[in-house]
């Protein structure tokens, strides 16, 4: 509640007199309604800003008809009915869709189901107000920027979310303990050593629609490709499957594809599984899933340390996330396409271990690694430390601060992970003695300069073992960066079809990047801004340009 609101703009369709008697009428005071500036998954996957207001005295949550449709959802029909004061009927398409929500502050996210509806409200809030006098602080992140000037509202979230949007990390870290809870509740250790888990399930599995025609179709792609490369295919096909399935009521079948690594030193050819992949009904098998919290160090601190080592180690799992199985009784939920041949009949397989490109993949191959650690601590006191300590994910980068340590924790972290079938391999040290024990084929192989020299990388830092110039290490930094800046920004860049707010034109001076149409991204040239190009109505939507082409400098833009 704000008291005295000054008023600066007329409420729409109002006539003066009309006016003053609602400015009067909240002279004391004027209720603002709960709203947030949320963000939604369109169905190319991408995030579009929308308003929300928060309601927790309904049991429904609602969309508009404009929304729903500008974000192409796959529409469902429902039988909900919306009634409101004295069970007046509130109109309504008769269509639900599946709403992937995601905070704009936080991580959080969520997928709900939504009714369309033509509208939800009017304008909020009635009017703009005008916040100079009011003491809000500056250190806290609004929910809502822009929640005292009057505009549209796009959805309507019910009570049954009302508050984790209120508390955006509540339910993150609930979420977090309970994949936590479940994995101690039902891990067994296995004779072999290995550790089998339960997939963490956070929504029904009613929920989840058919996924078979998807899969199929992507199978078929992918058999397309591996026959045009047979060396490819042998390799995809060792995969570890299980023999074929008898199909039940409830399957999930999971699309697989392959990426190439050509710097890989040992496997180029990945195996991804596609656990995001919308069914029918918009639920993905992730959506339906926990994540599990991040228990391992940060990456900060774990190269910072490795930079104190007088002796460096480091090593990697060989394929992790399968040394860790997955009980039977949930492994109906990773059923695959898969035949040798296009001339034999397509069969169902499971796979029985964690898989890769399932939400709780990393935490359980983690969370295995750390439970090993802590029954075995008795036999390898001084290994299971440091198993806690040195990894990121699968890679192990360590140290010690003399040979006879390096040598005792190579032979602990060996032994140890050994235990739970968790095979090191790739191992590389700063003392090439340490490794005199380790099969060739277990050691990681160099990146060869043409000068002689010879580099690794881990975990995205460049080391030489021996040694490494200042010329080497600057050059690979160069190549990494440009490689980055092209994967992960340049990919970002699309163009918008529209604005849905002001937004401040080009700052004068920045330089740019123009985009050509028939150039690659790498070849567009660079350009200066020189002044913002204003419209009749005073607002800028254009930019003079200084553009550098062949070294040679050309106006763009008209006054």
């Amino acid at each position: 509640m704000f008291k005295k609101p000054k008023l600066i703009r007329q409420y729409p369709g109002a006539t003066s007199s009309s006016t003053l008697s609602i400015d009067q009428q909240l002279k004391h005071y004027v209720v603002l309604l709960a709203t947030a500036v949320i963000n939604i998954k369109n169905r190319a996957g991408s995030l579009v800003p929308c308003r929300a207001l928060l309601d927790s005295g309904s049991q429904l949550h609602i969309i508009t008809s404009r929304l729903a449709h500008q974000l192409l959802l796959r529409k469902f029909k429902s039988t909900a009915v919306v009634s409101g004061i004295g069970d007046a009927a509130i109109s309504s398409y008769g269509f639900s869709v599946n709403v992937n929500v995601q905070s704009r502050v936080s991580e959080y996210s969520t997928c709900i189901p939504a009714l369309i509806a033509p509208s939800i409200t009017d304008n909020q809030s009635g009017f703009t107000l005008d916040p100079a006098s009011w003491n809000i602080p500056s250190n806290i992140q609004l929910a809502d920027p822009a929640f005292f000037k009057s505009q549209q509202i796009d959805m309507l979230i019910g009570a049954s979310l009302f508050f984790d949007l209120l508390c955006p990390e509540s339910s993150p870290k609930r979420e977090e303990r309970d994949c936590e809870a479940l994995f101690q509740t039902n891990f067994k250790r296995l004779p072999t050593g290995e550790y089998s888990v339960r997939l963490p399930l956070r929504l029904g599995l009613d929920q989840l629609g058919d996924s078979y025609q998807q899969a199929l179709r992507r199978f078929l792609n992918l058999e397309r490709k591996l026959d045009r490369n047979p060396i490819f295919k042998t390799q995809y096909a060792a995969l570890s499957l299980v023999s074929l399935v008898a199909l039940g009521q409830c399957e999930y079948y999971l699309p697989h594809h392959f990426l190439l690594k050509e710097d890989g030193t040992t496997t180029k050819l990945r195996v991804v599984f596609d656990g995001s992949a919308a069914t029918t009904s918009g639920h993905s098998l992730n959506n339906g899933l926990m994540a599990g919290p991040t228990i391992q160090p940060k990456l900060f601190s774990i190269l910072m340390r490795f930079r104190t080592f007088a002796i460096a180690l480091i090593g990697d799992i060989c394929k992790m996330y399968r040394c860790v199985r997955v009980e039977p009784a949930d492994s109906y939920l990773q059923y695959i396409l898969w035949r040798d041949s296009q001339h034999q009949k397509l069969q169902t397989y499971k796979l029985d271990t964690v898989t890769y490109g399932t939400k709780p993949a990393s935490f359980f191959s983690v969370r295995a690694m750390h439970q090993l650690a802590m029954d075995e601590q008795k036999a390898f006191s001084f290994g299971a430390d440091i198993l806690k300590r040195d990894f990121y994910v699968d890679d192990l980068i360590s140290g010690g601060s003399c040979v006879h340590e390096a040598v005792e924790i190579l032979k602990q972290r060996f032994g140890l992970l050994a235990k739970g079938n968790f095979m090191l391999r790739k191992w590389c040290s700063s003392d090439a003695s340490l490794l005199q024990s380790i099969p060739e084929e277990d050691r990681e192989s160099l990146l060869k300069f043409n000068d002689g020299s010879d580099i690794l990388k881990t975990l995205g830092l460049v080391w030489d073992p021996a040694s490494l110039s200042y010329f080497q290490r600057v050059t690979y930094l160069q190549q990494v960066f440009w490689a980055r800046w092209r994967e992960e920004y340049l990919t970002l860049l699309q163009q918008r079809s529209k604005w849905r707010t002001p937004q401040p034109g080009f700052p004068i001076n920045v330089v740019v990047l123009v985009k050509e149409e028939n150039l690659p991204p790498l070849k567009w040239p660079l350009a200066r801004a020189l002044e913002l190009i204003s419209g009749s109505d005073g607002v800028a939507r254009s930019t003079r340009l200084l553009v550098l082409i062949k070294n040679i400098y050309t106006l763009w833009g008209r006054r």
